[in-house]
């Protein structure tokens, strides 16, 4: 089909949406009626009681808002969220109400003061012209810059309180909370009833009503008051596909991580030294890591350091996506494995509301890795769906798009700021987003094109890279090279007819697909070009003869699909960013007496290339494109053909790595390739557990933490060999409790035998308090992880520079592990207290706000003292 065609096909598609006619085609999207939930802080209760809950997680879908009067207690004026309701819930009756103990995770969105002034602030940090240029921000200077007012946020969370709501997750820009409760305090706060609903046999809860929220404090959106929307990650085909008739790996085209190296001619020079990767999941990560190490070991690579980072209460418990999170976390590293670390963010779910908490703890954690991969993805937002979407009316129904969209466009835009790249697959349906619905496990993941001419999201988002798929020949060599690569024809790609092309994308005569009318249903300007995807590709393969070679439940196998695509990208991102220049900075020092001229300060910072987006273009809008690409020619997705230059099908085509790195950083070589050392170790036991980079936490309140910033943890036998000394280093540590805090704690949690134990030193904001020490269990119960405090252990705060927090706890506390025993994944947790002011007593109550953390790096073996033999790498 020509492109001319195409455009008169999507703008009739489009007009067809509009006009209501577009949803009958394809079974209404249903999803199963298990509940979001993520978690991060924990709730606090007094000092001698549980130490607290950690939860977190959600996000929100926009909308107009208008005056009520309902809902929102508090007696000020009100407002509702039209958006925030279910398009065509209206025509289906609903079975029953929702129960009315149901814990369910919200999240709320704030909008930021002047996004515009964020839009403005990134274009400079990408113009070689600018002063900014590539001088990206922290998140601590991100909130300083563009956050929320300090009181505007302490109103939201005050207000969510009041009504029994518990926080679990904050932000340091304050644009985004989630909170926890049942259905009848949500039904009371938010102005609502959330009944019980079925529709093509999945049930599901639903609010009936538009939310209602305080006036004037910029609440955006309210999400998660459905349990219906959520992504799904592709899955890959398992039906036969008829392979080109070329020489070389045929029949069989299954390739391991060097295979890739050679045919996407990756410097053997680069392998991803000095840098960190992410991937984004849910549920349990055990036999994740598990599968990661014996795939190493079967390729002969270096065990590549592992963080977990668990967004939200859990439990984390499900392991049907397993086999996703296997193949993103071996594809990755399998590209990058000399890489510093993989950081894993995972929720306890894929609701929308889940996703927004993942993508918000990447861009809040101040030692985030500079590229993360997403293989999930779901309709993007339809602002046509009030007049396209009837539940119940027609056998099929229409897609419902997502409640994520309008608010991570601003998260990942400030990931842009911080010169992150999200890279996110582009779906295994074609030209089309997964509308199917399948019970369970969400929005359609079937290789199928389902005829919709949508993109998938977080692949369509203007701040993130979306990676097509490709199936890729060898020619049998050893090494293997490259013999034939044609699109895969279930790669995702086309056009987001309500998202306008992106700043990289503006001149290039190949995206030429107008938009109708934006997120809001407002039409755009004439002449508004359609934000394109995909960006790029890489191999997918497509099962059946072409694939990666990964390990799922301890055995070998092979996958593919966009899955694959997108986390290969990832890691030779790492390889590319592993060789950006070093920033060579050179400024005054301050005069002091003691001097007798003036001295210079060197320092040297790896800044990286940022938001990878900018850097493709500008290689693919110039002559070095011919070599740095190889531009995929053969081959289409549905309604659109792979074609010279950039495409909707394959994007600027597959890298070769070596030639882009060239272009891009001037050399094949890492510039960071040198491990920093570890602090000095208080202890001894382990040249450090883990130790974190240089860095200072900042907390909800915008205060700067020095004293819960946390750069090593230790373990060590007390002199007696009778107790555990267990000890954090922070930054500088005072006996000063942060500014609006009821107080602060340091956690140092581990695993024994299947407890999961911790060790917490607290102190309150009383005037002449003394620290306390304490030991207990982390338990999960109902939709939280607690801290039960059981035990009252002894313990010092050494103040000052690199000051120490120390517990001192006995090993009959925390089930007597022997000599030799292994304590798994120890883990440092910093918070500050939130709530009820102490009283008298000391007693305090309020909920616990993380301010930073630390490790999992290596095991610690009991009883060991000095040098790396007291640490197993952590498994």
């Amino acid at each position: 089909m020509h492109r001319s065609s195409l455009n008169v096909l999507c703008l009739a598609a489009a007009a067809a949406l509009t006009a209501g006619l577009g949803g009958g085609l394809l079974p209404a999207l249903a999803a199963s009626g298990q509940q979001p939930a993520v978690s991060r802080a924990a709730a606090a209760g007094a000092a001698s009681a549980a130490a607290g809950a950690a939860t977190a997680g959600a996000s929100g879908a926009p909308g107009a808002v208008t005056a009520a009067s309902r809902g929102a207690t508090g007696g000020g004026s009100t407002a509702t969220i039209p958006a925030d309701v279910l398009p065509g819930l209206n025509l289906l009756a609903p079975t029953g109400p929702a129960p009315a103990g149901r814990v369910l995770q919200v999240g709320v969105a704030l909008s930021l003061p002047d996004p515009s002034a964020v839009g403005t602030y990134v274009a400079s940090e990408y113009d070689p012209s600018s002063p900014e240029y590539h001088h990206f921000l922290t998140p601590a200077g991100f909130a300083e810059r563009f956050g929320v007012p300090a009181s505007t946020y302490a109103r939201v969370l005050s207000w969510l309180r009041s009504g029994g709501l518990t926080i679990d997750e904050t932000t340091q820009a304050g644009d985004w909370v989630e909170a926890s409760g049942t259905v009848s305090q949500l039904d009371r706060l938010f102005g609502t009833t959330i009944d019980r609903y079925t529709s093509q046999g999945v049930t599901f809860l639903a609010n009936t009503t538009p939310p209602v929220v305080p006036a004037g404090d910029s609440i955006l959106s309210v999400v998660g008051l459905n349990t219906l929307q959520r992504f799904s990650t592709p899955k890959a085909p398992q039906v036969p596909q008829q392979a080109p008739a070329v020489p070389g790996c045929l029949p069989s085209c299954f390739y391991g991580p060097q295979d890739m190296w050679s045919m996407y001619d990756m410097p053997s020079s680069d392998l991803g030294q000095g840098q960190t990767l992410a991937v984004f999941g849910e549920g349990q990560t055990a036999d994740v890591i598990s599968n990661l190490r014996v795939f190493e070991k079967d390729n002969n690579l270096p065990q590549v350091p592992v963080t977990v980072d668990h967004v939200g209460p859990g439990p984390f418990t499900d392991d049907s996506g397993q086999v996703e999170w296997d193949l993103d976390t071996q594809a990755s590293t399998g590209m990058a494995p000399d890489a510093y670390g993989v950081t894993m963010y995972f929720a306890n779910s894929l609701y929308d509301a889940s996703v927004e908490s993942l993508f918000q703890a990447w861009v809040n954690d101040p030692n985030g890795p500079k590229q993360a991969n997403a293989s999930f993805g779901e309709c993007e937002t339809n602002p046509t769906n009030p007049v396209t979407g009837p539940l119940a009316q027609l056998p099929y129904g229409t897609e419902l798009g997502d409640e994520l969209e309008p608010v991570a466009e601003a998260t990942l835009e400030q990931a842009v700021a911080e010169g992150r790249t999200l890279f996110a697959s582009a779906g295994d349906t074609g030209s089309s987003c997964p509308v199917l619905v399948l019970p369970v496990v969400g929005a359609g993941n079937g290789v199928a094109n389902q005829a919709v001419p949508f993109d998938n999201y977080p692949c369509a988002s203007d701040w993130a890279v979306c990676v097509g798929g490709t199936e890729l020949y060898s020619d049998g060599a050893n090494p293997p090279h490259r013999a034939l690569e044609t699109a895969w024809e279930f790669t995702g790609g086309g056009a987001a007819p309500f998202q306008a092309e992106p700043s990289f994308q503006k001149g290039d005569p190949a995206v030429d697909i107008p938009c109708l009318v934006d997120q809001t249903g407002s039409p755009f300007p004439p002449g508004t070009i359609c934000r394109g995807a995909p960006d790029v590709a890489a191999m997918s393969g497509n099962v059946y003869d072409n694939g990666y070679d990964i390990v799922a439940n301890g055995a070998p196998t092979v996958e593919g699909g966009t899955s694959l695509s997108s986390p290969l990208w990832v890691g030779m991102w790492t390889r590319i960013q592993a060789a950006a220049p070093a920033v060579v900075t050179t400024a005054a020092a301050p005069r002091s007496s003691a001097r007798a001229k003036q001295e210079t300060v060197t320092s040297v910072t790896y800044p990286g290339l940022g938001f990878a987006d900018y850097s493709i273009y500008r290689v693919g809008e110039s002559p070095a494109y011919s070599k740095d690409f190889y531009d995929i020619t053969i081959g289409d997705n549905g309604y659109y053909h792979a074609a010279p230059g950039w495409d909707y099908v394959s994007g600027w085509g597959v890298p070769d790595v070596a030639h882009l790195m060239s272009t891009l950083d001037g050399s094949e070589t890492p510039t960071n390739d040198v491990m920093p050392p570890p602090p000095t170790n208080p202890s001894g036991s382990c040249n450090a557990l883990w130790t974190n980079p240089a860095h200072t936490a900042t907390d909800l309140f915008g205060n700067s933490d020095p004293q819960l910033t946390l750069l090593e943890g230790n373990m060590a036998p007390s002199a007696d060999g009778k107790s555990l000394v267990v000890e954090l280093m922070v930054e500088d540590l005072t006996k000063t409790v942060p500014t609006g805090a009821t107080g602060e704690d340091w956690y140092m949690t581990w695993t024994y035998k299947g407890t999961t134990y911790f060790a917490q030193a607290q102190l309150s904001a009383l005037p002449g308090s003394a620290p306390g020490f304490f030991d207990g269990t982390v338990n999960a119960v109902g939709t939280s992880h607690n801290y039960q405090t059981v035990n009252t252990d002894t313990g010092e705060l050494v103040t000052g520079h690199d000051g120490v927090v120390e517990i001192d706890v006995p090993l009959a506390h925390i089930g007597n592990p022997a000599p030799g025993s292994v304590l798994g994944q120890p883990t440092g947790l910093t918070y500050i207290e939130v709530g009820v002011p102490p009283n008298p007593t000391g007693l305090s109550a309020g909920s616990l706000q993380q301010v930073d953390s630390g490790g999992p790096g290596s095991n610690y073996t009991v009883g060991t003292t000095t040098g790396t033999s007291g640490c197993t790498p952590s498994e």
